[in-house]
């Protein structure tokens, strides 16, 4: 090993020093320099004192000096092994700290002052006022994607139904406008070729793995219940999950008083954020959260459309 190796020049070159100081300095200056990581594992005593040219007895002191300093810990049968050198004084951080303990320290990694990060992130994300136009069919899928793009990423966004319903029309004045449109799978196809016209970034939104599996899951031990305002949106679910037999998922409209309160509230049912609204469904428990609602690479594309907008307009980081 590296090791190994420095402690063969070092019996060399005759310096006379102490086993234990020069061992110590030589074990320091290989993890300061990351040629030993924690929980790496040293020469065995034996090879130790070979490369050294010393009594076994003194290599073992020379360790148990190691270990005393808090540099290594001796495991019986198992060997020598580098102790970690960072050391928390404090408890675990929670997962949202946690998560904000990284960003900070990739900012350190690019030289970025802590003090001026709140600064750069407003400047790269809230300077310019975006507007994103939402496009959806049904009343409560507008109402997600709007919610989304509005409180989770500070955009003027307001939704609207399928885009080219006549063509012969021409494009909404309300798409002309936006910097940024949104939509979902099911209109990608007509709204792409209007992005390309308008030469606007389109984005496009699916469903999170988490959500999908939590419904699929619920819907192999029972039916399930869909609650919304649109009816439009509890076909599509029933499509979405239903396969073979679409009678497994029912429909209850929020404004179904009566159909609402004969509901089991012991039992889970999908509710979109339009109908949880209503006063008639606060009793009901959910198959899911509302948020997050959308896969991960969702956020990505748009946290990076916002960044580069406000760039363009010369308001964030070059």
């Amino acid at each position: 090993t590296h090791l190994l190796g420095e402690l063969r020049r070092a019996a060399a070159a005759g310096s006379g020093a102490d086993p234990a100081d020069l061992l110590r300095e030589r074990v320091a200056a290989a993890i300061h320099a990351g040629r030993l990581q924690p929980l790496d594992r040293l020469p065995s005593i034996r090879a130790a004192a070979q490369a050294l040219g010393i009594e076994k007895h003194a290599m073992v002191r020379a360790y148990d000096a190691l270990e005393e300093v808090g540099l290594v810990e001796k495991r019986e049968r198992s060997g020598v092994f580098v102790l970690p050198m960072q050391q928390a004084y404090e408890e675990p951080l929670g997962e949202t700290a946690h998560w904000l303990a990284g960003v900070l320290a990739g900012a350190c990694d690019h030289q970025i002052r802590i003090p001026h990060l709140p600064d750069l992130l407003r400047r790269s994300t809230a300077a310019a006022r975006l507007r994103c136009a939402c496009v959806e069919s049904d009343l409560d899928s507008q109402a997600e994607l709007r919610r989304e793009a509005a409180h989770q990423f500070g955009l003027d966004a307001y939704a609207l139904s399928e885009p080219l319903r006549d063509p012969a029309a021409g494009v909404p004045e309300a798409l002309r406008e936006a910097d940024v449109l949104v939509t979902t799978a099911f209109h990608a196809h007509e709204l792409r070729p209007v992005a390309e016209r308008l030469d606007k970034p389109l984005v496009v939104a699916r469903l999170r793995p988490e959500r999908v599996a939590a419904i699929e899951e619920h819907l192999r031990r029972r039916p399930l219940t869909v609650v919304c305002t649109d009816p439009a949106y509890g076909e599509r679910i029933r499509r979405l999950f239903g396969g073979a037999r679409p009678e497994r998922v029912r429909v209850v409209l929020a404004g179904e008083a009566r159909a609402l309160a004969a509901l089991d509230p012991a039992v889970p049912v999908l509710m979109t954020r339009a109908a949880r609204q209503r006063p008639t469904t606060g009793h009901l428990r959910m198959v899911v959260p509302f948020s997050p609602a959308f896969a991960s690479e969702f956020a990505r594309t748009l946290s990076s459309l916002v960044i580069r907008l406000n760039v363009k307009r010369g308001h964030g980081p070059g």
